[in-house]
Protein backbone atom coordinates (compact mmCIF):
# COMPACT_ATOMS: atom_id res chain seq x y z
CA UNK A 1 0.00 0.00 0.00
CA UNK A 2 1.41 3.37 -1.06
CA UNK A 3 0.96 6.29 1.29
CA UNK A 4 0.46 9.67 -0.38
CA UNK A 5 1.89 12.85 1.13
CA UNK A 6 -0.40 15.81 0.41
CA UNK A 7 1.48 19.12 0.34
CA UNK A 8 -0.09 22.43 1.30
CA UNK A 9 0.08 23.55 -2.33
CA UNK A 10 -2.02 20.56 -3.45
CA UNK A 11 0.92 18.58 -4.89
CA UNK A 12 1.34 14.98 -3.83
CA UNK A 13 4.26 12.64 -3.29
CA UNK A 14 3.77 8.87 -3.32
CA UNK A 15 5.80 7.46 -0.42
CA UNK A 16 7.51 4.09 0.00
CA UNK A 17 8.78 2.19 2.99
CA UNK A 18 12.52 2.15 3.67
CA UNK A 19 14.20 -0.84 5.23
CA UNK A 20 15.17 -0.13 8.86
CA UNK A 21 18.34 -2.15 8.20
CA UNK A 22 19.27 0.19 5.33
CA UNK A 23 18.54 3.18 7.54
CA UNK A 24 20.80 1.73 10.24
CA UNK A 25 23.59 1.09 7.70
CA UNK A 26 23.39 4.70 6.49
CA UNK A 27 23.35 5.97 10.08
CA UNK A 28 26.38 3.91 11.02
CA UNK A 29 28.31 5.00 7.90
CA UNK A 30 29.34 8.12 9.84
CA UNK A 31 31.52 7.64 12.90
CA UNK A 32 30.53 9.80 15.83
CA UNK A 33 33.66 10.71 17.84
CA UNK A 34 34.07 9.58 21.41
CA UNK A 35 34.55 12.20 24.12
CA UNK A 36 38.05 12.86 25.43
CA UNK A 37 39.06 10.75 28.41
CA UNK A 38 40.58 11.51 31.78
CA UNK A 39 42.18 9.27 34.37
CA UNK A 40 41.18 8.99 38.01
CA UNK A 41 42.74 7.02 40.80
CA UNK A 42 40.38 4.83 42.82
CA UNK A 43 40.54 4.39 46.59
CA UNK A 44 42.32 1.08 45.97
CA UNK A 45 45.01 2.87 43.96
CA UNK A 46 43.87 1.65 40.52
CA UNK A 47 43.74 4.02 37.57
CA UNK A 48 40.41 4.23 35.75
CA UNK A 49 39.64 6.01 32.50
CA UNK A 50 36.39 7.98 32.19
CA UNK A 51 34.90 10.12 29.44
CA UNK A 52 34.94 13.85 30.10
CA UNK A 53 31.73 15.82 30.48
CA UNK A 54 31.11 19.52 31.14
CA UNK A 55 31.75 19.10 34.88
CA UNK A 56 34.97 17.07 34.67
CA UNK A 57 37.03 19.67 32.77
CA UNK A 58 39.83 20.98 34.98
CA UNK A 59 42.67 22.23 32.78
CA UNK A 60 42.90 24.42 29.70
CA UNK A 61 43.98 21.32 27.81
CA UNK A 62 40.81 19.51 28.98
CA UNK A 63 38.64 22.44 27.87
CA UNK A 64 40.36 22.65 24.46
CA UNK A 65 39.95 18.91 23.93
CA UNK A 66 36.28 19.16 24.96
CA UNK A 67 35.61 22.03 22.55
CA UNK A 68 37.33 20.17 19.71
CA UNK A 69 35.24 17.09 20.54
CA UNK A 70 31.97 19.08 20.53
CA UNK A 71 32.80 20.58 17.12
CA UNK A 72 33.79 17.19 15.67
CA UNK A 73 30.68 15.55 17.08
CA UNK A 74 28.41 18.31 15.72
CA UNK A 75 30.00 17.98 12.26
CA UNK A 76 29.66 14.19 12.28
CA UNK A 77 26.07 14.38 13.50
CA UNK A 78 25.30 16.92 10.76
CA UNK A 79 26.78 14.60 8.14
CA UNK A 80 24.80 11.68 9.58
CA UNK A 81 21.57 13.69 9.37
CA UNK A 82 22.37 14.77 5.80
CA UNK A 83 22.85 11.16 4.75
CA UNK A 84 19.64 10.04 6.42
CA UNK A 85 17.62 12.85 4.85
CA UNK A 86 19.16 12.05 1.46
CA UNK A 87 18.10 8.43 1.96
CA UNK A 88 14.59 9.52 2.97
CA UNK A 89 14.21 11.76 -0.08
CA UNK A 90 15.82 9.22 -2.45
CA UNK A 91 14.30 5.94 -1.28
CA UNK A 92 11.23 7.10 0.68
CA UNK A 93 9.47 8.55 -2.36
CA UNK A 94 8.19 6.46 -5.26
CA UNK A 95 9.96 8.54 -7.91
CA UNK A 96 8.58 6.36 -10.73
CA UNK A 97 5.22 8.09 -10.10
CA UNK A 98 6.59 11.67 -9.99
CA UNK A 99 6.72 13.69 -13.27
CA UNK A 100 10.31 14.92 -13.15
CA UNK A 101 11.13 14.77 -16.85
CA UNK A 102 8.24 16.80 -18.17
CA UNK A 103 5.46 19.08 -17.04
CA UNK A 104 5.14 22.58 -15.67
CA UNK A 105 7.77 22.15 -12.99
CA UNK A 106 10.65 21.59 -15.41
CA UNK A 107 9.37 24.29 -17.78
CA UNK A 108 9.15 26.80 -14.95
CA UNK A 109 12.62 25.94 -13.69
CA UNK A 110 14.06 26.45 -17.18
CA UNK A 111 12.05 29.65 -17.80
CA UNK A 112 13.56 31.20 -14.68
CA UNK A 113 17.07 29.96 -15.56
CA UNK A 114 17.15 27.73 -12.51
CA UNK A 115 19.75 25.03 -12.89
CA UNK A 116 18.21 21.59 -12.60
CA UNK A 117 20.61 19.14 -10.96
CA UNK A 118 21.73 16.15 -13.02
CA UNK A 119 22.59 13.93 -10.04
CA UNK A 120 19.39 12.08 -9.19
CA UNK A 121 19.72 12.58 -5.42
CA UNK A 122 20.24 16.31 -5.85
CA UNK A 123 17.39 16.38 -8.38
CA UNK A 124 15.02 14.71 -5.92
CA UNK A 125 15.94 17.15 -3.15
CA UNK A 126 15.65 20.09 -5.56
CA UNK A 127 12.21 18.94 -6.69
CA UNK A 128 11.00 18.52 -3.11
CA UNK A 129 12.36 21.89 -2.04
CA UNK A 130 11.08 23.84 -5.09
CA UNK A 131 7.83 22.06 -5.95
CA UNK A 132 6.49 20.39 -2.80
CA UNK A 133 7.61 22.37 0.24
CA UNK A 134 5.87 25.68 1.00
CA UNK A 135 7.18 26.29 4.52
CA UNK A 136 9.61 25.09 7.17
CA UNK A 137 6.72 23.48 8.98
CA UNK A 138 5.82 21.52 5.88
CA UNK A 139 9.41 20.34 5.39
CA UNK A 140 9.42 19.13 8.99
CA UNK A 141 6.11 17.37 8.39
CA UNK A 142 7.38 15.59 5.27
CA UNK A 143 10.59 14.45 6.95
CA UNK A 144 8.65 13.31 10.03
CA UNK A 145 6.19 11.39 7.83
CA UNK A 146 9.04 9.64 6.00
CA UNK A 147 10.83 8.85 9.27
CA UNK A 148 7.71 7.57 11.01
CA UNK A 149 7.19 5.06 8.20
CA UNK A 150 10.63 3.65 8.96
CA UNK A 151 10.16 3.54 12.74
CA UNK A 152 12.71 6.20 13.70
CA UNK A 153 12.26 7.46 17.30
CA UNK A 154 10.60 10.88 17.74
CA UNK A 155 13.63 12.41 19.53
CA UNK A 156 15.75 11.67 16.46
CA UNK A 157 13.12 13.33 14.29
CA UNK A 158 13.47 16.47 16.41
CA UNK A 159 17.22 16.54 15.76
CA UNK A 160 16.73 16.10 12.01
CA UNK A 161 14.06 18.83 11.93
CA UNK A 162 16.48 21.24 13.59
CA UNK A 163 18.92 20.68 10.74
CA UNK A 164 16.45 22.16 8.24
CA UNK A 165 16.02 25.61 9.77
CA UNK A 166 18.66 27.29 7.60
CA UNK A 167 17.72 25.48 4.41
CA UNK A 168 14.11 26.60 4.57
CA UNK A 169 15.21 30.15 5.37
CA UNK A 170 17.30 30.18 2.18
CA UNK A 171 20.72 29.15 3.53
CA UNK A 172 21.30 25.47 2.70
CA UNK A 173 24.55 25.40 4.65
CA UNK A 174 23.13 26.85 7.85
CA UNK A 175 22.83 24.68 10.91
CA UNK A 176 21.48 25.63 14.29
CA UNK A 177 24.31 26.58 16.62
CA UNK A 178 22.90 24.54 19.45
CA UNK A 179 22.14 21.31 17.61
CA UNK A 180 21.62 18.29 19.78
CA UNK A 181 25.07 16.89 19.13
CA UNK A 182 24.60 14.04 21.56
CA UNK A 183 21.83 12.51 19.49
CA UNK A 184 22.70 9.35 17.65
CA UNK A 185 20.34 8.24 14.94
CA UNK A 186 19.22 4.71 15.62
CA UNK A 187 15.97 3.43 14.20
CA UNK A 188 13.89 1.02 16.24
CA UNK A 189 14.34 -2.38 14.63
Amino acid sequence: MTKIYQAQNGKTLPLKLISPMLMDKVRSSVSIPEPPMYEAETAAGNIERHPHDEESLQTDEDREAWEAYKIAKAEATGEQIERIVSLLFTRGVDWDQVPLSDGEWREDQEAFDIEIPTDRRELYRHYIMTEIISSGEELNDLVATLMEQTGIPKEVMTSVRESFRGEVDGDPGARPETAEVGMELQPEV
